[in-house]
Protein backbone atom coordinates (compact mmCIF):
# COMPACT_ATOMS: atom_id res chain seq x y z
CA UNK A 1 0.00 0.00 0.00
CA UNK A 2 2.92 2.51 1.16
CA UNK A 3 4.06 2.86 -3.08
CA UNK A 4 0.63 2.81 -4.74
CA UNK A 5 -1.10 4.92 -1.64
CA UNK A 6 -3.29 8.74 -2.17
CA UNK A 7 -0.91 10.94 0.77
CA UNK A 8 -3.30 13.65 2.08
CA UNK A 9 -1.92 16.09 5.01
CA UNK A 10 -4.55 16.95 6.70
CA UNK A 11 -4.18 20.17 8.98
CA UNK A 12 -6.48 21.38 12.05
CA UNK A 13 -6.06 25.09 12.35
CA UNK A 14 -7.22 26.22 15.99
CA UNK A 15 -9.29 29.29 16.20
CA UNK A 16 -9.63 32.16 18.41
CA UNK A 17 -13.46 31.68 19.30
CA UNK A 18 -12.70 28.28 19.87
CA UNK A 19 -13.48 26.29 16.57
CA UNK A 20 -11.08 25.03 14.01
CA UNK A 21 -10.42 25.37 10.45
CA UNK A 22 -9.53 22.10 8.24
CA UNK A 23 -6.51 22.26 5.51
CA UNK A 24 -5.43 19.25 3.67
CA UNK A 25 -2.68 18.94 1.04
CA UNK A 26 -1.50 16.09 -1.49
CA UNK A 27 1.51 16.75 -3.67
CA UNK A 28 -0.51 18.10 -6.01
CA UNK A 29 -3.24 19.94 -4.62
CA UNK A 30 -4.44 22.26 -1.29
CA UNK A 31 -7.65 22.76 0.12
CA UNK A 32 -9.37 23.99 2.86
CA UNK A 33 -12.97 23.19 4.34
CA UNK A 34 -15.69 25.70 6.11
CA UNK A 35 -14.95 26.24 9.47
CA UNK A 36 -15.41 23.49 12.65
CA UNK A 37 -17.84 25.58 14.89
CA UNK A 38 -16.78 25.52 18.70
CA UNK A 39 -20.01 23.01 19.64
CA UNK A 40 -19.24 20.60 17.35
CA UNK A 41 -15.85 20.53 18.54
CA UNK A 42 -17.98 19.85 22.27
CA UNK A 43 -19.78 17.22 21.27
CA UNK A 44 -16.76 15.40 19.52
CA UNK A 45 -15.45 15.40 23.08
CA UNK A 46 -18.35 14.81 25.15
CA UNK A 47 -18.83 11.73 23.01
CA UNK A 48 -15.39 10.66 23.54
CA UNK A 49 -15.55 10.68 27.41
CA UNK A 50 -18.82 8.91 27.33
CA UNK A 51 -16.79 6.11 25.38
CA UNK A 52 -14.29 6.57 28.27
CA UNK A 53 -16.89 5.91 30.75
CA UNK A 54 -18.05 2.78 29.27
CA UNK A 55 -14.72 1.69 29.40
CA UNK A 56 -14.05 2.59 33.38
CA UNK A 57 -17.16 2.79 35.02
CA UNK A 58 -19.36 -0.49 33.78
CA UNK A 59 -21.53 2.56 31.81
CA UNK A 60 -23.62 1.10 28.88
CA UNK A 61 -21.42 0.59 25.78
CA UNK A 62 -22.77 2.53 22.71
CA UNK A 63 -24.47 0.36 19.91
CA UNK A 64 -22.86 -0.62 16.83
CA UNK A 65 -24.88 2.34 15.60
CA UNK A 66 -24.40 4.83 17.88
CA UNK A 67 -20.63 4.09 17.33
CA UNK A 68 -20.87 4.25 13.63
CA UNK A 69 -23.30 7.46 13.84
CA UNK A 70 -20.18 9.00 16.09
CA UNK A 71 -17.90 8.29 12.86
CA UNK A 72 -19.67 9.47 10.52
CA UNK A 73 -19.98 12.62 12.21
CA UNK A 74 -16.31 12.65 12.36
CA UNK A 75 -15.99 11.97 9.03
CA UNK A 76 -18.47 15.45 8.00
CA UNK A 77 -16.47 17.22 10.63
CA UNK A 78 -13.07 16.38 8.62
CA UNK A 79 -14.30 16.03 5.12
CA UNK A 80 -16.19 18.76 4.29
CA UNK A 81 -15.65 21.33 1.19
CA UNK A 82 -12.98 21.32 -0.85
CA UNK A 83 -11.35 19.03 1.53
CA UNK A 84 -13.90 16.67 0.76
CA UNK A 85 -13.27 17.33 -2.96
CA UNK A 86 -9.64 16.60 -2.27
CA UNK A 87 -10.45 12.82 -0.61
CA UNK A 88 -13.30 12.14 -3.60
CA UNK A 89 -10.65 12.55 -5.94
CA UNK A 90 -8.33 10.30 -4.61
CA UNK A 91 -11.08 7.15 -3.11
CA UNK A 92 -9.95 5.37 -6.31
CA UNK A 93 -6.81 4.40 -4.73
CA UNK A 94 -5.59 3.46 -1.20
CA UNK A 95 -5.39 6.66 0.79
CA UNK A 96 -3.35 7.38 3.48
CA UNK A 97 -4.16 10.20 6.39
CA UNK A 98 -1.92 12.22 8.60
CA UNK A 99 -3.38 14.77 10.76
CA UNK A 100 -1.61 17.54 12.04
CA UNK A 101 -2.92 20.00 14.81
CA UNK A 102 -0.91 22.06 18.06
CA UNK A 103 -3.99 22.09 19.62
CA UNK A 104 -4.55 20.02 22.55
CA UNK A 105 -8.47 19.80 22.50
CA UNK A 106 -8.64 19.43 18.85
CA UNK A 107 -5.73 16.36 19.56
CA UNK A 108 -8.50 15.07 22.61
CA UNK A 109 -11.17 14.44 19.85
CA UNK A 110 -10.54 10.03 19.12
CA UNK A 111 -10.31 10.79 15.28
CA UNK A 112 -8.72 7.37 14.84
CA UNK A 113 -12.97 6.60 14.67
CA UNK A 114 -13.36 7.80 11.74
CA UNK A 115 -15.62 5.88 9.28
CA UNK A 116 -14.67 6.87 6.05
CA UNK A 117 -17.56 8.24 3.81
CA UNK A 118 -16.91 6.67 0.40
CA UNK A 119 -16.70 3.22 2.06
CA UNK A 120 -18.50 3.48 4.60
CA UNK A 121 -16.84 1.73 6.71
CA UNK A 122 -14.39 2.30 9.70
CA UNK A 123 -11.75 0.96 10.12
CA UNK A 124 -10.98 -0.22 5.91
CA UNK A 125 -8.21 -2.44 4.39
CA UNK A 126 -7.61 0.75 1.78
CA UNK A 127 -7.63 3.55 4.36
CA UNK A 128 -4.93 4.32 6.87
CA UNK A 129 -4.76 6.99 9.57
CA UNK A 130 -1.88 8.70 11.76
CA UNK A 131 -1.18 11.48 13.79
CA UNK A 132 1.62 13.69 12.61
CA UNK A 133 3.72 15.63 15.06
CA UNK A 134 5.33 19.05 14.21
CA UNK A 135 8.88 18.35 14.23
CA UNK A 136 11.69 21.29 13.61
CA UNK A 137 14.92 19.07 13.15
CA UNK A 138 13.39 16.32 10.29
CA UNK A 139 15.75 14.25 8.72
CA UNK A 140 15.31 11.71 5.66
CA UNK A 141 15.15 8.00 7.68
CA UNK A 142 16.19 5.17 5.03
CA UNK A 143 14.01 2.12 5.77
CA UNK A 144 16.39 -0.57 6.76
CA UNK A 145 15.76 -4.28 5.05
CA UNK A 146 13.76 -6.75 6.48
CA UNK A 147 15.34 -9.65 4.16
CA UNK A 148 18.99 -9.07 4.86
CA UNK A 149 19.59 -7.46 7.83
CA UNK A 150 18.92 -7.80 11.46
CA UNK A 151 16.29 -6.88 13.40
CA UNK A 152 16.38 -6.30 16.83
CA UNK A 153 13.24 -6.19 19.22
CA UNK A 154 13.14 -5.42 22.37
CA UNK A 155 10.11 -6.08 25.25
CA UNK A 156 9.71 -4.73 29.00
CA UNK A 157 7.17 -5.97 31.08
CA UNK A 158 6.40 -4.37 34.02
CA UNK A 159 3.91 -6.01 36.68
CA UNK A 160 2.66 -3.47 38.93
CA UNK A 161 0.73 -4.38 42.63
CA UNK A 162 -2.71 -3.50 42.73
CA UNK A 163 -3.06 -2.96 38.51
CA UNK A 164 -4.21 -5.89 36.16
CA UNK A 165 -1.99 -8.63 35.80
CA UNK A 166 0.25 -8.66 32.58
CA UNK A 167 -0.18 -12.77 31.64
CA UNK A 168 3.59 -12.92 30.87
CA UNK A 169 3.86 -16.61 29.45
CA UNK A 170 1.50 -16.00 27.24
CA UNK A 171 2.46 -12.78 25.47
CA UNK A 172 6.04 -14.32 25.12
CA UNK A 173 5.12 -16.84 23.26
CA UNK A 174 2.62 -15.06 21.21
CA UNK A 175 5.23 -12.68 20.31
CA UNK A 176 7.77 -16.11 19.85
CA UNK A 177 5.33 -16.99 17.64
CA UNK A 178 4.80 -14.09 15.36
CA UNK A 179 8.73 -13.65 15.28
CA UNK A 180 8.92 -17.27 14.46
CA UNK A 181 6.84 -17.24 11.32
CA UNK A 182 9.46 -14.15 9.91
CA UNK A 183 12.30 -16.20 10.53
CA UNK A 184 11.49 -19.39 8.43
CA UNK A 185 10.76 -19.76 4.26
CA UNK A 186 11.38 -17.82 1.77
CA UNK A 187 12.59 -14.16 2.33
CA UNK A 188 13.23 -14.84 5.54
CA UNK A 189 14.33 -11.73 8.44
CA UNK A 190 16.66 -11.65 10.94
CA UNK A 191 14.85 -10.85 14.02
CA UNK A 192 15.82 -11.37 17.26
CA UNK A 193 13.96 -10.49 20.47
CA UNK A 194 15.25 -9.59 24.49
CA UNK A 195 12.66 -9.90 27.21
CA UNK A 196 13.30 -7.99 29.91
CA UNK A 197 10.25 -8.79 32.60
CA UNK A 198 9.48 -7.38 35.87
CA UNK A 199 10.99 -4.21 34.57
CA UNK A 200 12.95 -1.72 37.03
CA UNK A 201 14.56 1.45 35.74
CA UNK A 202 17.45 0.33 36.07
CA UNK A 203 16.47 -2.76 34.02
CA UNK A 204 15.12 -0.72 31.27
CA UNK A 205 18.38 1.58 31.39
CA UNK A 206 20.43 -1.12 31.02
CA UNK A 207 18.81 -3.08 28.02
CA UNK A 208 18.81 0.03 26.35
CA UNK A 209 22.63 0.38 26.88
CA UNK A 210 23.42 -2.65 25.76
CA UNK A 211 22.43 -2.93 22.40
CA UNK A 212 21.00 -0.21 19.33
CA UNK A 213 17.59 -2.00 19.07
CA UNK A 214 15.04 -1.57 16.03
CA UNK A 215 11.45 -2.15 18.09
CA UNK A 216 11.23 -1.05 21.65
CA UNK A 217 7.53 -2.49 22.61
CA UNK A 218 6.76 -1.86 26.30
CA UNK A 219 3.72 -3.67 27.94
CA UNK A 220 2.45 -2.46 31.44
CA UNK A 221 0.83 0.27 33.08
CA UNK A 222 1.09 4.13 31.84
CA UNK A 223 -0.39 7.58 32.60
CA UNK A 224 -0.37 10.47 31.11
CA UNK A 225 3.18 11.49 32.81
CA UNK A 226 4.85 8.29 31.83
CA UNK A 227 5.11 4.33 32.40
CA UNK A 228 4.77 2.25 35.34
CA UNK A 229 7.79 0.49 36.39
CA UNK A 230 8.63 -2.21 39.04
CA UNK A 231 10.27 -0.30 42.57
CA UNK A 232 13.93 -1.91 43.44
CA UNK A 233 13.16 -4.65 45.55
CA UNK A 234 9.40 -4.29 46.08
CA UNK A 235 6.37 -4.87 43.93
CA UNK A 236 4.59 -1.21 43.70
CA UNK A 237 5.14 0.92 40.78
CA UNK A 238 7.08 3.81 40.53
CA UNK A 239 6.86 6.12 37.35
CA UNK A 240 8.96 6.29 35.20
CA UNK A 241 8.56 10.15 33.13
CA UNK A 242 7.82 11.55 30.53
CA UNK A 243 11.34 13.73 30.14
CA UNK A 244 13.40 10.66 31.20
CA UNK A 245 12.07 8.19 29.44
CA UNK A 246 12.04 10.05 26.01
CA UNK A 247 15.39 10.63 26.73
CA UNK A 248 16.38 6.85 27.39
CA UNK A 249 14.56 5.86 24.42
CA UNK A 250 15.53 8.43 22.12
CA UNK A 251 19.34 7.11 22.80
CA UNK A 252 18.78 3.98 21.36
CA UNK A 253 17.35 5.24 17.91
CA UNK A 254 14.59 3.20 17.65
CA UNK A 255 12.85 3.29 14.12
CA UNK A 256 9.25 2.26 16.49
CA UNK A 257 8.14 1.83 19.99
CA UNK A 258 5.28 0.03 20.66
CA UNK A 259 3.10 1.75 24.36
CA UNK A 260 0.76 -1.14 25.35
CA UNK A 261 -0.23 0.60 28.49
CA UNK A 262 -3.58 2.95 28.79
CA UNK A 263 -3.53 6.65 29.03
CA UNK A 264 -0.28 6.94 26.53
CA UNK A 265 -1.76 8.97 24.27
CA UNK A 266 -3.89 10.49 26.68
CA UNK A 267 -4.13 14.48 26.29
CA UNK A 268 -4.70 16.49 29.91
CA UNK A 269 -4.86 20.08 29.93
CA UNK A 270 -1.94 19.96 32.26
CA UNK A 271 0.95 18.46 29.67
CA UNK A 272 2.02 21.56 27.28
CA UNK A 273 3.97 19.32 25.53
CA UNK A 274 1.36 16.92 24.97
CA UNK A 275 1.53 12.93 25.21
CA UNK A 276 3.91 10.21 25.96
CA UNK A 277 3.81 9.40 22.48
CA UNK A 278 4.55 12.99 20.70
CA UNK A 279 7.57 13.50 23.11
CA UNK A 280 9.12 10.61 22.03
CA UNK A 281 8.50 11.43 18.28
CA UNK A 282 9.95 14.73 19.27
CA UNK A 283 13.17 13.37 20.67
CA UNK A 284 13.97 11.59 17.79
CA UNK A 285 11.54 8.02 17.19
CA UNK A 286 9.91 7.77 13.90
CA UNK A 287 7.11 6.57 15.13
CA UNK A 288 4.99 5.37 18.46
CA UNK A 289 1.87 3.29 18.83
CA UNK A 290 0.46 4.14 22.19
CA UNK A 291 -3.40 4.08 23.53
CA UNK A 292 -5.71 7.23 24.33
CA UNK A 293 -8.60 5.39 26.48
CA UNK A 294 -8.21 2.32 28.52
CA UNK A 295 -7.62 -0.99 27.32
CA UNK A 296 -7.48 -4.78 28.12
CA UNK A 297 -4.60 -7.41 27.87
CA UNK A 298 -6.28 -9.50 25.54
CA UNK A 299 -7.18 -6.10 23.42
CA UNK A 300 -3.65 -5.23 23.19
CA UNK A 301 -2.49 -8.72 22.11
CA UNK A 302 -4.86 -9.17 18.82
CA UNK A 303 -3.69 -5.90 18.53
CA UNK A 304 0.13 -6.41 18.50
CA UNK A 305 -0.15 -9.64 16.94
CA UNK A 306 -1.41 -8.47 13.60
CA UNK A 307 0.47 -5.23 13.78
CA UNK A 308 4.49 -7.65 14.01
CA UNK A 309 2.80 -9.93 11.46
CA UNK A 310 2.61 -6.76 8.73
CA UNK A 311 5.43 -4.90 10.01
CA UNK A 312 7.73 -7.71 9.57
CA UNK A 313 6.37 -8.57 6.29
CA UNK A 314 5.68 -4.96 4.46
CA UNK A 315 7.12 -2.49 7.14
CA UNK A 316 5.13 -0.07 6.76
CA UNK A 317 3.79 1.38 10.39
CA UNK A 318 0.59 2.82 8.76
CA UNK A 319 -0.57 -0.41 7.57
CA UNK A 320 0.49 -2.39 9.74
CA UNK A 321 -1.70 -0.18 12.37
CA UNK A 322 -4.53 -0.47 9.89
CA UNK A 323 -4.04 -4.37 9.98
CA UNK A 324 -4.28 -4.27 13.89
CA UNK A 325 -7.17 -2.22 14.24
CA UNK A 326 -9.10 -4.43 11.79
CA UNK A 327 -8.04 -7.80 13.37
CA UNK A 328 -9.63 -6.00 16.85
CA UNK A 329 -12.98 -5.65 14.81
CA UNK A 330 -12.93 -9.31 13.65
CA UNK A 331 -12.23 -10.30 17.17
CA UNK A 332 -14.75 -9.05 18.48
CA UNK A 333 -17.67 -8.68 15.97
CA UNK A 334 -19.91 -11.83 17.56
CA UNK A 335 -20.47 -9.13 20.50
CA UNK A 336 -23.92 -7.85 20.66
CA UNK A 337 -22.15 -4.11 21.66
CA UNK A 338 -19.99 -2.20 19.26
CA UNK A 339 -16.00 -3.14 19.71
CA UNK A 340 -14.69 0.30 20.81
CA UNK A 341 -11.17 -1.14 21.22
CA UNK A 342 -10.56 -0.73 17.44
CA UNK A 343 -9.91 2.87 17.17
CA UNK A 344 -8.04 3.05 21.39
CA UNK A 345 -4.35 2.85 19.24
CA UNK A 346 -3.06 6.19 18.31
CA UNK A 347 -0.11 6.25 15.66
CA UNK A 348 2.04 8.56 16.33
CA UNK A 349 4.91 9.30 13.68
CA UNK A 350 7.40 12.19 12.23
CA UNK A 351 5.92 13.25 8.80
CA UNK A 352 7.74 10.65 5.88
CA UNK A 353 7.94 8.13 7.92
CA UNK A 354 5.68 5.51 7.46
CA UNK A 355 7.67 2.58 5.80
CA UNK A 356 9.65 1.90 8.51
CA UNK A 357 11.41 -0.79 6.88
CA UNK A 358 11.02 -2.27 3.55
CA UNK A 359 10.42 -6.25 2.53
Amino acid sequence: MALDAARINLFLLPEKQGGALPVAADDYSLAYGPDIVDQVLKGLIDTRDRLEKSLTDDDDRPTLAQLKDFGLELSRTLFSGSVNDLYYAASQRNIQITLCTSDNRLKRVPWEFIVWPDVNEGPHAKRTFARSVPVANGAERKPKPIGNSQIAVLVIGADVLGRERIPWTETKENLERIIGERIQGPGAARITMNLVEGATRKMVRDALEERPYDIVHFIGHGRPDGILLRGAGQQGGIVLGTEPFSKMIADAEPALVILSACDTALIEDVQPLGTIAENLVRSGVPAVVANQLPISVSSIADFTGALYRSLLTDGNIDVAVNKGRIALVKEMEALKFAAIEWGIPVLYRRPGCSQLFTP
